[in-house]
């Protein structure tokens, strides 16, 4: 005889893809590399530029992703105007709950705004050279001393910034989890999420079209940058 006091599971749907949750703790893992590396940069220079070379590949191929992958990790899903986005931050404010699937709108406006800082992060290290390093940029010969010290014066106030917008990424994660009630983190670790009323799974594409776009950009990326 069942208990009728015990309540069963909730129902669970899937959200993020493989290829989206891998891309995502890649990009946290590489930013914590690129931070050593790069504080480290005399001993560590040759590996910090491969690093920034699998970033920067790593990036393009989500930007791609973002038109041709799963329904969730297409910005079509997920980029909305500017009045939805501070409506959804009022509904923030006024207490009220989101019951969208994947990207909220505030969350899509910092993901593109840190791929765009890794983008640029990624250009600004081919033209930049410190005097004590062992190796610059791929293309720090092709301007000026001063041009290349403001390009690396740059690749690093830019890489602050996007350290700094992930801090807040976690931050809001954090809040959602722990004053929302609405757990961020464990979705993008295991693709799933408890059911909301009315949803309906969204369509999935193939891994493999997403490991195929990564080796890709990877071979585009150090192609023109030189192996």
């Amino acid at each position: 005889m069942t208990d009728a006091s015990t309540t069963s599971p909730a129902a669970m749907i899937r959200v993020w893809d493989l290829p989206t949750r891998v891309f995502h703790w890649s990009l946290v893992a590489l930013l914590i590399l690129l931070y050593i590396t790069g504080e480290n940069i005399d001993s560590l220079g040759e590996i910090h530029m491969f690093l920034g070379r699998v970033t920067v590949a790593l990036v393009l191929a989500r930007v791609i992703w973002g038109f041709v992958g799963s329904e969730t990790s297409r910005f079509a899903n997920f980029v909305k105007p500017p009045q939805e986005i501070l409506a959804y931050i009022k509904s923030v404010r006024s207490g009220e709950h989101w019951t969208g699937l994947g990207h909220n709108p505030a969350g899509a406006v910092m993901m593109l705004g840190l791929l765009a800082l890794m983008l640029l992060q990624g250009f600004t290290g081919l033209f930049s050279y410190d005097d004590g390093a062992i190796v610059g940029g791929p293309f720090h010969d092709m301007v000026s001393e001063d041009t290349a010290k403001i390009f690396t014066g740059l690749h690093e106030t830019i890489f602050n910034l996007a350290v700094l917008l992930a801090l807040v990424h976690i931050a809001a994660a954090l809040f959602y989890k722990f004053v929302k009630k609405d757990d961020l983190i464990h979705p993008l670790v295991t693709g799933v999420r408890p059911t909301l009323p009315g949803a309906v799974e969204p369509k999935f594409a193939s891994p493999v079209l997403a490991v195929g776009l990564f080796v890709g950009c990877l071979v585009v990326i150090f192609l023109m940058t030189g192996v």
